[in-house]
C-alpha cells in the first residue's frame, strides 16, 4: 500500500511571504516476512523483482525525492531480518545455493548480508545509484540525498514498563 505526502502541500497555494517548495515522499508496506528469504524459496527473487519495478516507478514517473519502507521483516528484535540474509550469503558463499540462471541480473539476493546492502543491490539493480539507503529492520528509506537530507534514526525506547510494544 503506497501513499503520497505530498498531496495536501501540493493542494495548497503558498502566499506570497512564504517559501514553498513541493516535497514528494512514498511510503509503502512491504509486508516482507523473514521465511520467504528462507533458503530455497523462490519468493524472494519474486518480491525483489517487484521490489526493483517499484523503485524505477516511484523514483522515475512519481518523481519522487525520497520513500518509506516499512514491515521488512519480523518487528521483534530477537527476530529481524539480517540472520536469513547472512543464511542465504553463506549457502551461496559454500557453493550450496546457486542463484537460477532466470534471476543472475538480480543474484545480489543470494550474497548480501544484510537488508542495507539489499536495498542497495536493488538501487542498483533498478539503476539508481545515486540513491541513498538508511535501513534499521523492519524500516528503512530510500532517497535523492541532493534533493532531501534524511539522518540515520535514534534508538527509541518506549516509556519504561511498556511491554506492548
Amino acid at each position: 500500500m503506497s501513499s503520497d505526502l505530498g498531496t495536501a502541500a501540493r493542494d495548497r497555494p503558498p502566499k506570497n511571504d512564504t517559501l514553498f517548495a513541493e516535497i514528494n515522499i512514498k511510503c509503502l508496506n512491504v509486508g516482507l516476512v523473514n521465511n520467504q528469504l528462507g533458503l530455497g524459496n523462490p519468493y524472494a527473487y519474486l518480491f525483489t523483482l517487484a521490489l526493483v519495478k517499484d523503485l524505477q516507478e516511484v523514483f522515475g514517473a512519481q518523481n519522487a525525492q525520497g520513500l518509506f519502507l516499512t514491515e521488512l521483516g519480523n518487528q521483534r528484535k530477537n527476530a529481524l531480518i539480517d540472520p536469513f540474509f547472512e543464511t542465504r550469503a553463506s549457502s551461496t558463499k559454500k557453493g550450496l545455493t546457486v542463484t537460477p540462471p532466470q534471476h543472475r541480473d538480480i543474484d545480489f539476493v543470494d550474497k548480501v548480508h544484510n537488508l542495507h546492502k539489499y536495498l542497495t543491490g536493488a538501487c542498483r539493480a533498478a539503476r539508481l545509484r545515486h540513491l541513498e539507503v538508511i535501513a534499521r529492520a523492519p524500516y528503512a528509506y530510500i532517497g535523492d540525498p541532493n534533493k532531501l537530507g534524511v539522518s540515520p534514526p535514534k534508538q527509541f525506547h518506549p516509556y519504561p514498563g511498556n511491554t506492548q510494544r
